[in-house]
């Protein structure tokens, strides 16, 4: 599951507990800059793919106080 625009300070955990209502995320990827920064966005693996379809009815929700914006696909 795609996630984007998200604080460059977003945890791996904020993530997981912002899903965990949804089932359970497995792998969190932030995608990094050559020069070693996030970039603002992130790739989640949940268990099931019946998990991440639900996820997606989170779209327009805050995950974090310093998330940029919200935006799943």
């Amino acid at each position: 599951l795609f996630c984007g625009n998200i604080s460059f300070y977003t945890e791996e955990q904020t993530i997981k507990d912002f899903f965990s209502d949804v089932g359970t995320v497995t792998d969190v990827r932030f995608a990094m800059g050559e020069d070693g920064r996030r970039r603002g966005f992130c790739h989640i693996q949940f268990a099931a793919p019946a998990e991440a379809a639900e996820a997606v009815k989170k779209t327009g929700q805050y995950i974090a106080m310093y998330t940029r914006s919200k935006k799943f696909r």
